[in-house]
């Protein structure tokens, strides 16, 4: 059940930082709507992060703003990475809390993913072959 939570919040916390078409994330947009009409929109409710794994998703947060990309998007958090974090941090997660960081990265690339096939395909022209005679 923690990790059920843990996980909820997390697709919660991550699609409101969804960015959309214009750049901004969905967050901003709901706030901006909040401010206007005096009601919060129920999106902006998260869902309840449980107590006992509140720690982990402030790990995650830490590993995610240090996560890198390959160019087609973020690259993900593997346990080179967690194992060099930990190792920085004088942190020492046990497997289940391994685990459940490798969750969360799931969640995350998966909503990188969506937002990449909601924008369509890309516009980026591909380089031409230039022929000499």
């Amino acid at each position: 059940k923690r990790i059920e939570g843990l996980e909820a919040f997390a697709r919660h916390q991550l699609g409101l930082a969804r960015r959309q078409p214009d750049g901004r994330p969905l967050r901003e947009h709901l706030e901006a709507l909040a401010r206007q009409t005096g009601a919060t929109p129920a999106q902006l409710d998260p869902p309840e992060l449980p107590a006992a794994v509140g720690h982990l998703w402030d790990w995650f947060c830490e590993l995610n703003a240090a996560r890198g990309g390959t160019g087609f998007g973020p690259a993900p958090v593997g346990h080179v990475e967690i194992e060099a974090w930990a190792r920085l941090t004088g942190r020492g997660p046990s497997p289940w809390e391994v685990a459940a960081l490798r969750g969360l990265d799931r969640i995350a690339l998966e909503i990188a993913a969506e937002a990449v096939a909601a924008r369509g395909p890309s516009k980026v022209a591909t380089p031409r072959r230039v022929l000499r005679d």
